[in-house]
């Protein structure tokens, strides 16, 4: 299933109009409905506000893996110190603005996503 079909699949289960979702990602319900009917790919910064509107996770938008979990609007972390590499990231992270963050995760997503597969495995075995 793609993650199209997905999102219309979930949003018919749960009575949320398309015109709900296009207000909520600031486009018009023609072009909305126009990606539904042609099945078009949403781009990596839409997956972010997609799932914060649909109240589900975005590896499960992406991958249709795990429950549906709902985001919750305050997670707590353990702190640990961080590796300098980590610590550049995040400042870098924090410099971006709201599309830039959901590019981030999505395509951080996405590659855990590939990471994960069998297929993968395999190809770093054969490198």
């Amino acid at each position: 299933m793609t993650i199209t079909e997905r999102i219309i699949e979930f949003m018919d289960q749960n009575g949320i109009t398309q015109a709900a979702l296009a207000n909520a990602l600031g486009v018009t319900k023609s072009t909305l409905n126009y990606t539904f009917i042609n099945k078009k790919d949403f781009a990596a910064e839409d997956i972010l506000p997609i799932a914060k509107f649909l109240k589900v996770s975005p590896m499960w938008l992406l991958t249709g893996e795990e429950e549906q979990p709902i985001i919750k609007e305050e997670i707590r972390y353990v702190e640990a110190p961080l590796q300098e590499d980590e610590r550049a990231l995040l400042d870098l992270y924090k410099g971006l603005d709201l599309e830039g963050r959901s590019t981030v995760l999505a395509t951080a997503y996405q590659h855990r996503s590939r990471m994960q597969s069998p297929s993968y495995g395999e190809k770093a075995k054969a490198e």
